[in-house]
């Protein structure tokens, strides 16, 4: 009997060490939507906008960033880049199949989508740095299922710096740096339509309401960035 017992927790231990091989092969990646820095805010006498709330699928989940801005990409990520997709929820539609399974995510005709792309890289000094890429949707409007998609009522009210690079820590550690992610007004949506298809990891989720109030100008901001 004991000797059963060995050789199942033998096995278990080698399927537990192989798990952790295959989670240590991707990345969790995290980052924040940003408000505007306070002398912008101050300079154009703009308010703040609430950075709890702000929906996003990625990898078949759903979550929403927490009162700090903090979002967390649930599923383990192997590419050296990211695609960011900002779009209306009208915008963004889920192609089933067999009722609730999903098969493609693609972006509506006409759709007012802004796209880009988030990459780590090494300078001549072997110096890792994120930078920012502004992109064409794709022509097909087809969305890959590890694609950001971060939902909004107006895609213009996320501003990511593509003007700049940042600071990036050696190692595969992919983390979506501050700042680079701007929400410049608030801009709510309900995303009720999507749960169903998607699973939500309960990431922490405490939010305040937003004031909906002045929006800050994004060529303002976007030139003091």
């Amino acid at each position: 009997m004991k000797k059963q017992y060995r050789a199942i927790t033998f096995v278990w231990l080698i399927a537990l060490a192989f798990v952790g091989v295959m989670r240590a092969d991707g990345i969790m990646i995290t980052g924040y939507i940003c408000p505007p820095p306070q002398r912008i805010l101050a300079a154009t006498g703009a308010q703040k906008p609430t950075v709890g709330g702000v929906p996003f699928l990625t990898s078949g989940c759903i979550d929403w960033s927490n009162k700090d801005g903090l979002i967390k990409l649930p599923k383990f990520y192997t590419k050296e880049t990211l695609r960011i997709a900002v779009t209306k929820p009208d915008d963004f539609l889920l192609q089933t199949v067999s009722g609730p399974n999903v098969s493609h995510l693609e972006l509506a005709k006409g759709n007012a989508a802004q796209c880009y792309r988030v990459s780590k890289k090494q300078d001549k000094e072997k110096e890792w740095y994120y930078t920012a890429e502004k992109e064409a949707t794709p022509a097909n409007n087809m969305l890959d299922a590890t694609d950001l998609v971060i939902l909004v009522s107006d895609p213009s009210a996320i501003f990511i710096n593509t003007q700049r690079n940042f600071f990036a820590t050696e190692g595969k550690q992919f983390a979506i740096p501050q700042r680079m992610i701007t929400l410049l007004w608030d801009a709510p949506v309900d995303v009720q339509q999507f749960t169903r298809f998607y699973e939500q990891p309960n990431i922490s989720r405490t939010y305040d309401k937003g004031d909906g109030k002045e929006k800050a100008p994004v060529a303002q901001y976007a030139a003091t960035a």
